[in-house]
């Protein structure tokens, strides 16, 4: 393998496994949204809580699918011909 393709192999499963964790995260959010939802004696703490799930799991995954789909533009920006 070339470097380039070893550049764009990397690119590639770390933004996959960017889009993993965060996926994650948003999931979990959803989760406890739902739940504090569903409770009606729920604490404050609890009811707010879901927002930092997404404040880092929402940009974690529109980066994760950035890299992920841009992988070839990044490898030809890095490696120009």
């Amino acid at each position: 393998m070339k470097p380039p393709d070893i550049l764009g192999l990397f690119i590639r499963l770390v933004a996959f496994a960017i889009i993993i964790w965060s996926t994650w995260n948003v999931l979990g959010g959803i989760s406890v949204l739902v739940s504090s939802q569903q409770s009606y004696q729920g604490s404050v703490e609890s009811q707010y809580s879901f927002s930092s799930y997404f404040i880092i799991g929402l940009p974690a995954l529109a980066v994760g699918l950035f890299c992920f789909l841009c992988a070839e533009r990044i490898v030809r920006w890095t490696y120009p011909e």
